[in-house]
């Protein structure tokens, strides 16, 4: 059993969480845990915060997606202040909203582990805000992931200048977002501040290669994953 290294459970039906915790406990070489669509029962949810906060040293990935862990959301996205070994996470469809970004980004303020955070799927729209509150939440992160987020015309501005002075992130995914050519002045401004990212993905929104293409600088061009 201490062989095994990885651990995936799709639509796996209740009073999972115990078990998959205690599973960490026995088998120190698990280095990821991927689980879709659990039907967790409220005191159970408790469990997958204990993941995070028990620091298992050789556990890098977790990847939840459809799973709602109700009260117990904050303190699972509290318990990535602590962490010291997670790598990348991934919370898809967990219902992130305005009153649990603020606390996961406290969270990535003080962890300087965590390179990939995808938080794709979940209807965040104006909570963007709150990444403006302070520059550093992202010092660490290699790769940000919000695709299909409802980041429109009206919130990619602070998203972007929560990003300006930052040196780590090197790839941003905003596919399948509302932003349209509206804001071509404002990636234009960004990549007047920022010259570290690498990559922005802005495939299956409304704003075009065509249209940004006459104001914006070739090298900047180069960076943006468009639609022609």
């Amino acid at each position: 059993m201490n062989q095994i290294t990885f651990i995936s459970l799709f639509n796996a039906g209740k009073k999972v969480a115990k078990s998959i915790a205690k599973f960490l406990q026995d088998c120190p070489n698990i280095q990821k845990i991927t689980l879709v669509e659990l039907e967790f029962e409220s005191e159970d949810t408790q469990y997958i915060g204990d993941i995070l906060y028990n620091n298992y040293p050789n556990f890098k990935v977790l990847k939840l997606s459809g799973i709602f862990l109700r009260d117990n959301l904050n303190y699972f996205l509290e318990g990535l202040r602590d962490n010291k070994y997670i790598q990348e996470l991934s919370l898809q469809k967990m219902n992130l909203r305005e009153e649990s970004i603020p606390v996961l980004l406290g969270s990535l303020k003080n962890n300087i582990y965590l390179e990939i955070l995808d938080i794709s799927n979940n209807p965040i729209g104006d909570a963007v805000n709150f990444f403006c509150d302070d520059f550093e939440y992202f010092n660490c992160l290699k790769s940000l992931k919000m695709n299909n987020c409802d980041i429109s015309d009206n919130n990619i501005e602070n998203l972007l200048k929560s990003l300006e002075f930052n040196k780590s992130v090197k790839i941003l995914e905003l596919n399948n977002n509302k932003i349209t050519n509206e804001s071509k002045n404002i990636f234009v401004s960004f990549f007047n501040m920022n010259d570290a990212i690498k990559t922005i993905y802005l495939l299956k929104n409304k704003i075009g290669k065509r249209q940004i293409s006459s104001i914006i600088k070739n090298k900047d061009l180069i960076k943006m994953v468009l639609e022609i």
